[in-house]
Parts: C-alpha cells; sequence; structure tokens
C-alpha cells in the first residue's frame, strides 16, 4: 500500500511541468505546506490566511483528527489512505463563491476520471463513482466588507481505503479510488498536482468569461 505522502519537491515539479504543458507562465502553488497531521486543513489555512498568506497557499495532510465538511459534517482522514489538502485564492474582483465552487468541482471530477475512473459530480461539491461517495470540496468565503477577500477550497479523497478502512455507518454509500479501480496505484503527488494545475487553470478560464463555461463542464460530469 502506498503511505499517502507528498513530497514537497515531487509536488512542485508536477506542476511546474502541467503549467509549462498548457502553455502556462508557471503555476500559481508556490507556497506549499506538507504535514503529517494537523486537526483540519481548512482550519490551518483559514489561520494562515488571517495572517496575510498569498493566494496560491495550500496546505497538505497526511492525516486530519478533525477533518470537516459541508455543514460541519466530519470527514474521516486516516493517516496515509486520502488526498487531504487546502488551497488559498484571493478574488481580485467582487467575484462570486460560486465561480470557485464549480472550478472546484469540475477539477477534482477531472483529476480523478484522469486514472481511467467513472466520476461524476453530485450536487454541490460531492464526486461519486457509481452513486458511491469517493470524495467531496468544501467552499468558503471570506468577506471584507462587500468583498470577497478569501476564497477556501479544502478538498477530501478516499485514495488509498479498503472497505473495513471506511466508518461502519459510511460503508454502504462510501468507496475509494483504490475499491475502484481493484487495486492501489494512484499516485497522490500526481492527483494532487492534476486537481491543483485545472483548479488554476479554470479559475483564470472563469475570470475571463464568467461562470458559463465553467457551469456547462459541471453540468457535463
Amino acid at each position: 500500500m502506498m503511505d499517502g505522502r507528498i513530497v514537497r519537491e515531487k509536488l512542485r515539479a508536477a506542476l511546474d511541468r502541467l503549467s509549462r504543458g498548457r502553455g502556462a507562465g508557471g503555476s500559481l502553488w508556490k507556497e506549499i505546506r506538507c504535514i503529517e497531521s494537523v486537526g483540519s486543513t481548512q482550519q490551518l489555512l483559514d489561520s494562515l490566511e488571517r495572517q496575510g498568506a498569498p493566494e496560491g497557499s495550500v496546505v497538505i495532510a497526511r492525516e486530519q483528527t478533525a477533518g470537516r465538511g459541508r455543514h460541519g459534517r466530519s470527514w474521516h482522514s486516516p493517516p496515509g489512505l486520502g488526498l487531504y489538502f487546502s488551497a488559498l485564492l484571493r478574488p481580485d474582483s467582487p467575484g462570486s463563491l460560486v465561480l470557485y465552487s464549480l472550478g472546484a468541482a469540475v477539477a477534482a471530477c477531472e483529476a480523478v476520471r484522469s486514472l481511467d475512473v467513472p466520476a461524476e459530480i453530485k450536487w454541490p461539491n460531492d464526486l461519486v463513482i457509481s452513486g458511491r461517495k469517493v470524495g467531496g470540496l468544501l467552499v468558503e468565503g471570506r468577506m471584507e466588507g462587500e468583498r470577497i477577500r478569501a476564497v477556501l477550497i479544502g478538498c477530501g479523497l478516499n485514495v488509498s481505503h479498503t472497505a473495513a478502512d471506511l466508518p461502519p455507518e459510511n460503508a454502504p454509500n462510501a468507496t475509494s479510488l483504490a475499491m475502484a479501480l481493484g487495486e492501489d496505484r494512484a499516485d497522490v503527488t500526481l492527483l494532487c498536482a492534476r486537481l491543483l494545475d485545472r483548479l488554476d487553470e479554470l479559475t483564470l478560464l472563469g475570470k475571463r468569461e464568467g461562470t458559463a463555461p465553467l457551469l456547462e463542464m459541471w453540468r457535463r460530469l
């Protein structure tokens, strides 16, 4: 079984390679923290944001002891089995959280599909395989007056879980990439790089053309 540990230098190299491949000037994601364990990547990034962390900051954990999803629900995040991260964007216009929510869901779904896994988006930001949940996104805004000062995008994906690794209450309705593939062969670093690079690309697209093209992608998925 892969240990689910992301090496920052390897991730940065993959991000640079993907960014160059699509003709971009460089990856947005320059401030990357890879940590062994944290209560919640979203909570830690929230604290860093309030301290002035720049756009493109990412917190990745091998384990979350208090991971959370939408509406305060918990997200089971055992060590080494999943991809758990939060990323920071700072809008340069009033914008809308819808843009970032659509972009994050599409980026995550496409990253999973790159493994030849038939993932789909379930409204609003869950990822499912054959109707069973494999991951989810948590998109939160931080306001400054009427302006969105920052957007925090949290992601949790079940990567190497077996059925025995899933909480009993979730097991009937959950799955993992390893379970869908029939083996544990997902490169979590490359998966993370593909997701973040596509999020960068889709965010720029949304800023240029609005939510319409992102909504069309979201609907197709």
